[in-house]
C-alpha cells in the first residue's frame, strides 16, 4: 500500500546545475528510493547560489518536488542569531 505524502525538511545543500536541482548524492539517493513508497515526496532544503560539488546528484523520480529555502545560520553563535 502506497502512502500519500512524505515531507522531508533537511539541511542538505542544493544547487542549480543547468536546469536540474541537485544535492548531496547520498541524501538524493535515499529520497529517490523513498519515492517508490509514497505518492508524493516533498523535500525542503537550502538552495545555494554556487557551483555544485562533484558528489551532487539530481532527483530522478517524477513524484519528488523540491521546495527551496534561503541558506541561513552562520559560522559563529552571533551570526546564527541574525
Amino acid at each position: 500500500m502506497r502512502r500519500k505524502k512524505l515531507v522531508i525538511i533537511s539541511h542538505t545543500k542544493h544547487y542549480k546545475d543547468g536546469k536540474n536541482i541537485v544535492g548531496w548524492g547520498a541524501t538524493i539517493n535515499e529520497v529517490n528510493y523513498l519515492a517508490d513508497y509514497w505518492e508524493e515526496v516533498v523535500h525542503i532544503g537550502c538552495l545555494y547560489n554556487s557551483k555544485a560539488p562533484n558528489s551532487s546528484l539530481p532527483y530522478n523520480k517524477e513524484n519528488i518536488s523540491f521546495i527551496p529555502i534561503p541558506p541561513f545560520g552562520g559560522k559563529n553563535f552571533i551570526s546564527k542569531l541574525f
